[in-house]
């Protein structure tokens, strides 16, 4: 288990957003749920769901650990809707 660190200049997330690592997949938790998952094998994300300004900054600082550019509530809410987001730039 690793803290993650936030991409916007914040200081911490004072251990409110975790990332969990095995042989397949990183997993974003956010706040004790599972809001993003890196899956290494399909070079894929999934996002699964949206569910505060919070979290949303959490998934964004996760987003940006493979260089993606931060997307709105909205984005982020279509993405969840959708399950996968490709990743190209790995």
């Amino acid at each position: 288990v690793t803290l993650l660190q936030p991409a916007n200049g914040r200081q911490s997330f004072s251990g409110k957003a975790i990332l969990k690592e095995n042989s397949n997949s990183i997993i974003l938790q956010s706040y004790e749920t599972d809001v993003a998952k890196y899956n290494k094998k399909t070079n894929t994300i999934k996002i699964l769901g949206y569910y505060s300004l919070t979290t949303g900054a959490h998934i964004n600082s996760f987003l940006d650990m493979f260089g993606i550019d931060p997307l709105t509530k909205k984005e982020i809410e279509q993405h969840a809707d959708e399950k996968i987001l490709l990743l190209s730039n790995i």
